[in-house]
């Protein structure tokens, strides 16, 4: 299968080290890993020794449309069949890129706090396959 991450985060916290880890977990049962972060993110140190397909964005905050076309082009040229969201910022990018594509979104909540239920997150993420 060929998986996209997105994790805007450039520190290593909770989330990304459960990102690293399913990364790992993934490539090791044999799926395709895309991860799209941010340029000088800390997570491509921790696995910089893994077959990843790296993609850098500025994904810069839920309304950057430059990089919602740039990930929904890897989707595409890629043939991506699912793309995972980790940071809240990430999920309306990811559910714009998700548009009108084969591809299914998961988006995981790495903290309790509700998700925001204004138009355009309803608009964004309205055809999540799943939340974790």
């Amino acid at each position: 299968m060929k998986i996209l991450q997105v994790c805007s985060a450039t520190e290593i916290g909770g989330g990304e080290r459960h990102v690293i880890d399913l990364t790992r977990a993934l490539i090791e049962r044999g799926h395709e890993l895309h991860l799209v972060i941010r340029p000088k993110a800390k997570i491509k140190t921790e696995l910089a020794s893994l077959p990843i397909i790296w993609h850098e964005l500025p994904l810069r905050n839920a309304l950057d449309i430059f990089s919602a076309q740039k990930i929904k082009r890897i989707i595409i040229q890629h043939n991506i069949e699912i793309v995972h969201a980790h940071v809240a910022r990430d999920y309306t990018i990811c559910g714009l890129a998700c548009k009108r594509t084969a591809a299914k979104l998961f988006l995981t909540r790495h903290h309790f706090n509700p998700i925001k239920s204004n138009f355009l997150y309803q608009c964004a993420i309205n055809q999540t396959q799943g939340f974790i």
